[in-house]
């Protein structure tokens, strides 16, 4: 089977295609990516029809300003989405797959698999396009709208209505309607583990939750030797904002370093596109700085990470058992703090402008235990094939303030509302544990001493074989779906 795999967007809506085009060449199948250039993922020996489109470029120009894109509107947004959905088509339409999977900035996806007659999968990175009562679209608002949060869906389909004129290019490219395959009415495939979103019960039966795509570590994601000599010198603080952009990367770099020096860490910075930079005088044999790092490979090995709240890195950080400390820039990465945040697995998502470094170090901290413990349990885990129950004996001393809200103690850092205490990351029991209200959906998860243990680690092959059956079926489960 050849499947046509078409994403656009920066590194984080790249690695995920990625990983599925591996998984399918691994199970003998036939895969072809279609992708900006530039994005910065691995494409080592895949496949790749690239596109005119420099989404890093763009990001490193102008930010993630909604004021700067809406400006640069016909000028930068418009040819790059046209270069996207005309593009993509034309290149489909060249490799003739016998199934197409898609991202939903690629407009043309369903229009594809319509005018060549082969299934055609909406690849749902972030819960914003599938309606439900039970959470608002990610990247809307950061409350429950009960009842209403079914119209902040709407959203996505009001910005796809700003490219109407080139989603009509591509079907004339393609020779079909643009009425013919309506955006919504293709299957979507929610590449998210069931551990950290529990389906909506209100989901259609053609949405369905396949765990994580993420490639497994092993020689692909492999830790440099100078990075691992590094991560072994020490308790590591590991500090990366992917693809956005911070306007005063440097002094936000300093405020890091000098944070988690003064708590006897070391700090591995990944400065991304520009989020963060370490000025020279900070430097030194405790700091290493790079442009960015295996997930997989180097987050179970240090001892907390600060980051955006992109799903991706999300998810990579919860599977590696250690606190996560959010700082959102935009979009879903709220909605991904507070989901962390809410499972006991992270102090509350922190405002780049509300809360200084030291605050973000000083807690991670706190929910981690003792720097020395968490990375002997992490360490523990990975080389034990049998987890062991942790102990709850150790102590914290008092927080007396949360990113300038005053709090009695640490146990104050969680939602009062769910009235659970957040479980700290030193002390995940090992089987399933007591359900956690609170998150989206009002559902929980277990815990267990590996982190955040996908039962949908085989999913990649799961959803190869679904794709690639006879008669696929959009209602057919998937991992984690029932």
């Amino acid at each position: 089977m050849k499947l046509a795999l078409m994403t656009a967007g920066s590194r984080g809506d790249v690695e995920p295609f990625v990983a599925l085009a591996r998984a399918a060449e691994d199970a003998g199948h036939e895969a072809v990516l279609i992708v900006p250039r530039n994005s910065g993922a691995d494409l080592r020996d895949l496949t790749v029809r690239e596109l005119d489109a420099d989404y890093s470029a763009v990001i490193q120009s102008q930010g993630l300003s909604a004021w700067a894109a809406m400006r640069s509107m016909d000028t930068v947004v418009r040819p790059i989405m046209r270069e996207v959905i005309v593009g993509s088509a034309r290149r489909a339409l060249e490799e003739r797959p016998d199934a197409v999977v898609f991202h939903p900035k690629v407009l043309s996806g369903p229009l594809v698999a319509r005018a060549l007659g082969v299934p055609g999968y909406l690849g749902e990175l972030v819960p914003a396009l599938t309606p439900t009562r039970e959470f608002p679209a990610a990247g809307t608002v950061s409350r429950s709208l009960g009842p209403f949060n079914r119209l902040t869906y709407r959203a996505a389909a009001g910005a796809s209505a700003l490219f109407r004129r080139e989603r009509a290019e591509a079907a004339d490219v393609l020779g079909v309607s643009a009425s013919a395959a309506p955006e919504g009415s293709q299957p979507s495939l929610v590449p998210i583990s069931p551990r950290l979103l529990r389906r909506p019960a209100d989901w259609p039966d053609t949405t369905q939750l396949t765990g994580s795509w993420d490639t497994p570590v092993g020689t692909r994601n492999s830790v440099p030797a100078e990075l691992q000599e590094f991560v072994d010198g020490g308790d590591v603080l590991y500090a990366g904002f992917g693809s956005m952009v911070f306007p005063e990367p440097e002094r936000l770099g300093a405020a890091i370093v000098t944070a988690a020096r003064e708590r006897g860490l070391r700090v591995l910075a990944a400065t991304g596109l520009g989020g963060i930079a370490v000025p020279d005088e900070l430097r030194g044999d405790d700091v290493f700085v790079t442009t960015s790092v295996s997930h997989a490979a180097v987050l179970p090995q240090v001892v907390a990470a600060v980051h955006h709240g992109g799903v991706g890195t999300v998810q990579a950080v919860a599977r590696a058992g250690i606190t996560s400390i959010v700082v959102p820039f935009f979009a879903d990465q709220p909605f991904w703090g507070a989901v962390l945040h809410r499972q006991g697995l992270a102090p509350r998502p922190f405002g780049l402008a509300r809360s200084p470094p030291a605050v973000w170090v000083t807690l991670s901290m706190r929910w981690a235990g003792t720097p020395q413990r968490t990375l002997s349990w992490g360490r523990s885990l990975r080389q034990s094939a049998a987890p062991r129950r942790q102990s709850r004996s150790w102590s914290t001393p008092p927080l007396r303030r949360e990113h300038g809200r005053g709090l009695g103690d640490w146990r104050a850092c969680h939602n009062r509302r769910s009235r659970i205490r957040p479980t700290a990351i030193s002390s995940l029991p090992t089987g399933p544990a007591r359900a956690t209200r609170g998150l989206p959906g009002g559902h929980g998860w277990g815990k267990t001493a590996t982190g955040l243990r996908d039962p949908c680690r085989k999913a990649r092959t799961t959803l190869v074989s679904f794709l690639g059956s006879s008669t696929p079926s959009p209602t057919t489960p998937m991992c984690g779906s029932s």
